[in-house]
């Protein structure tokens, strides 16, 4: 329970520090500084980052015997639930 809440939270904080107010003092603000950029620039950066992850996991982490399986049909990955 406390692995999926953080998951669910990392991608609202990393929107709420670096995006919703990219002119504060942050991580982001600060590699702006250092390495160019834009603070929403390295925010967007981490989001998506962090986003892929989570779908790997997603993807990878559920198991044989969980209610939700992935199949191919056609070439094309799908979600079903069983």
């Amino acid at each position: 329970m406390i692995g999926l809440t953080s998951m669910i939270y990392v991608p609202f904080d990393i929107f709420s520090d670096t995006i919703a107010r990219s002119g504060e003092r942050s991580d982001a603000y600060m590699l702006a500084e250092q390495l160019g950029g834009t603070t929403v620039m390295w925010g967007g950066l981490w989001l998506v980052i962090t986003l892929v992850v989570i779908g790997v996991c997603l993807r990878y982490g559920l198991g044989e015997r969980s209610n939700i399986g992935f199949r191919q049909a056609g070439g094309n990955n799908s979600l079903k639930e069983l």
